[in-house]
């Protein structure tokens, strides 16, 4: 009996340990073991909207539903409900909620984004007002405008000139400041700018009104209107550090003495976009279908205006439909910090205008580069292109030589991308030239010796693969970090040969997408 008494307690003394361990050994979820700031910040990605994923936030009232930890951390930070998103058609859910957010955010400053674009509108339709989108939306403001005082950021986006026009009528209208009002993004989908000669439709609607009945907005900083205009002379635009003005027809556009006022207003603007036109300069530009055909040869002339200089711009894109209006455009500018450069020939995706030639304009730009910085109107602005870093073009069709000079003056430039663009653009980056005087490198050169990174698209792969062989078969030019082909269905991958001609190259890293999905590529240090 003692023996089994004494295996039994032998037993015990081993088991004992081996329980103890198993039960140390249960592993916590993941999540569990995060502190609380992380899993705030976690919250914060879930519940925020972002154009650039397509994934509809969570709503943090679910968040309340996983447990009790995640419970508290939700209602004790106000941020997590400072998101108010609300998209046509809209539901008696989605209208609790917003009600449930206004009350548990508090005093906390709101981000807001109106999404009320009909799904069912025909967007080659006529600009036929939709008074139920018009109704949704007003009664949305009536009840978020009791909050203006807190408001943040400010999304809205509608079909129509019709719904967009109510919104600002009804801002306007309420009369009530905005002090915390840092960004607002006004997009309406019309195409009307498209043409040289084209004017705002319809003109039963051309109504501007300031922004904000023209009060004053202290802490805004980023405005974006896409297809949106205002009155610009009563509008209270200062102080801005980006500003967008997008897809308007010519004659709603700033005249020339309001463009003028908005970016000496703003001197510490960092990024600017002008896509269409950017201010009006006349009567002869916009309305007449003569203008239409022959806007984009005509001759330009400095207008006798004195420079504008914006000593912090770091970003500036320019996409035109008219090539002497972007001409006089970059010719108004100073641009001494510039490091990123995007041109687009708008035009140029037209049916009607397909491979437009943009050779002006590009001259325009090595005519720029070429001058010494002065203050003299007659001789134009220095725009300091030599010292951009990164250029995309999009829709630049020029001949070789063009683009052999307008890449000459680009002697910074560290990232180039090429889309919808001409060979022509990869023919001159492979060119050669003998040295010239000043260059640091004696010897052939190339235009962008300096080029670490290439990305194309919709461009022929045999051109893309030639022009980086021979850069790299010149020891005055340096090796290629990064390239990346993009390209859609029905275009043909990288045979074996070229493949293996870009390994020669010593290219570091090679990707080529197909409609955004990663096809093949490869890392140099992989094949070492």
């Amino acid at each position: 009996m003692s023996q089994v008494h004494r295996v039994t307690d032998q037993s015990a003394a081993v088991c004992q340990p081996e329980k103890i361990v198993y039960l140390s050994t249960v592993a916590t979820p993941t999540v569990h073991r995060l502190p609380n700031e992380l899993l705030l910040y976690i919250f914060h990605l879930a519940v925020s909207f972002n154009e650039d994923v397509d994934v509809e936030p969570i709503s943090p009232l679910l968040l309340t539903k996983v447990c009790r930890r995640w419970e508290h951390v939700t209602v004790s930070n106000r941020s997590l409900w400072s998101n108010i998103i609300m998209v046509y058609p809209l539901t008696s859910t989605r209208a609790i909620e917003t009600d449930v957010l206004l009350l548990k955010s508090q005093h906390y400053p709101l981000d807001i984004y109106l999404d009320f674009r009909d799904p069912d509108w025909n967007r080659e339709g006529s600009e036929e007002p939709n008074d139920e989108v018009r109704q949704h939306l007003l009664a949305v403001l009536q009840k978020l405008l009791r909050h203006v005082s807190r408001w943040r950021r400010l999304t809205v986006l509608t079909d129509t000139w019709f719904s967009m026009l109510a919104f600002l009528a009804s801002i306007h209208s309420s009369a009530k400041a905005a002090p915390t009002l840092q960004a607002i993004n006004l997009s309406c989908c019309t195409g009307f700018f498209m043409g040289a000669a084209e004017a705002f439709y319809p003109q039963y609607l051309k109504h501007r009104i300031p922004l904000f009945a023209g009060m004053d907005l202290p802490q805004l900083r980023q405005v974006s209107l896409t297809g949106v205009f205002l009155d610009w002379e009563r509008s209270r635009l200062t102080d801005l550090t980006e500003l967008e003005l997008k897809y308007q027809a010519g004659d709603v556009m700033p005249t020339l003495g309001d463009f003028d006022q908005i970016l000496r207003g703003c001197p510490r603007l960092d990024k600017l976009s002008i896509v269409g036109w950017g201010f009006q300069t006349g009567k002869g530009e916009f309305g007449s279908a003569e203008n239409a055909s022959s806007n984009n040869k005509q001759c330009y002339t400095i207008p006798p205006h004195e420079p504008v200089t914006l000593e912090h711009l770091t970003s500036f894109s320019l996409g035109l439909v008219n090539e002497s209006h972007a001409m006089k455009l970059l010719s108004l500018l100073r641009l001494p910090a510039l490091r990123d450069l995007y041109l687009e020939d708008v035009g140029s995706f037209s049916v009607f205008q397909i491979g437009h030639d943009s050779s002006s304009l590009l001259n325009h730009v090595s005519r720029l580069s070429s001058r010494r910085p002065c203050t003299s109107v007659a001789n134009g602005s220095a725009a300091h292109f030599g010292q951009v870093r990164s250029l995309e073009l999009r829709g630049v069709w020029a001949d070789q030589q063009t683009f052999e000079n307008f890449f000459g003056c680009m002697t910074g430039l560290k990232s180039l991308s090429l889309r919808s663009t001409s060979n022509t653009a990869l023919l001159a980056l492979a060119s050669s030239h003998p040295a010239r005087d000043g260059e640091e490198n004696k010897g052939i050169a190339m235009a962008c010796g300096d080029l670490e990174e290439l990305s194309c698209e919709w461009m022929e792969n045999e051109d893309i693969v030639s022009t980086v062989a021979a850069r790299a078969k010149n020891p005055q030019v340096k090796k290629l970090q990064s390239l990346i082909i993009e390209s859609g269905q029905g275009s043909a991958s990288l045979t074996l040969k070229q493949v293996t001609a870009l390994v020669h190259a010593d290219v570091a890293r090679f990707s080529m997408y197909l409609d955004d999905f990663l096809m093949s590529g490869f890392k140099r240090t992989d094949l070492m």
